[in-house]
């Protein structure tokens, strides 16, 4: 449920922004619209020099056509302003949910005390934390990535496969004891 909230604000920020840009281009055609005018206007105001009652006419006719533009582009910034308020509004609920998405899929679990001396003391310590949240556990493995024995990816079957990817402490390679949860998308103990 919580991700299909995550999905519709991500939907109504898109939605905004789309909206965004369908009045941009609305505001950009009407003043193009209002210099393709003016240009035609002053056009025919040189056409008619000789006429002054034609001149005024005209002066008229463009003052009112560009008033009327700016009034058109008036309200579409005031509208682009509330727009992009909304926007600021959803992105934040967004962030706001999206964090409490990930503290409940990757807890701080700072009773879990991980042993990071082998992979078999690690798989037991993810063994245990997975038992506790989905029940028991049915299998576990290990695998070294590439021929680094300093990195290797855990599997712990148990109600779901959960996948970690396990960093042991390495100080020529800059890296330190750390667990990736692949589902939480983010570090169980680091």
């Amino acid at each position: 449920m919580k991700r299909y909230a995550v999905i519709a604000t991500i939907a109504v920020a898109v939605l905004i922004v789309a909206t965004l840009a369908v009045l941009y281009f609305r505001t950009a055609s009407a003043l193009r619209v209002a210099d393709a005018q003016a240009e035609s206007i002053a056009a025919e105001l040189l056409m008619a020099q000789g006429d002054s009652s034609a001149l005024s006419a005209q002066a008229t006719k463009t003052a009112g056509a560009l008033s009327t533009a700016n009034a058109d582009l008036v309200e579409a910034e005031a509208r682009n302003k509330t727009l992009t308020d909304d926007l600021r509004v959803a992105v934040s609920e967004h962030d706001l949910m999206l964090a409490k998405y990930l503290d409940e899929q990757c807890p701080n679990n700072s009773t879990m005390d991980f042993d990071y001396t082998s992979n078999a003391t690690i798989s037991d310590g993810l063994s245990a934390w997975v038992g506790d949240r989905s029940g028991s556990v049915t299998n576990t493995a290990w695998e070294v990535i590439w021929n680094n024995s300093r990195t290797s990816i855990h599997k712990v079957w148990a109600q779901y496969l959960e996948v970690f990817i396990v960093t042991f402490e390495d100080p020529d390679m800059d890296a330190t004891d750390s667990i990736y949860y692949i589902a939480g998308h983010c570090y169980l103990d680091r």
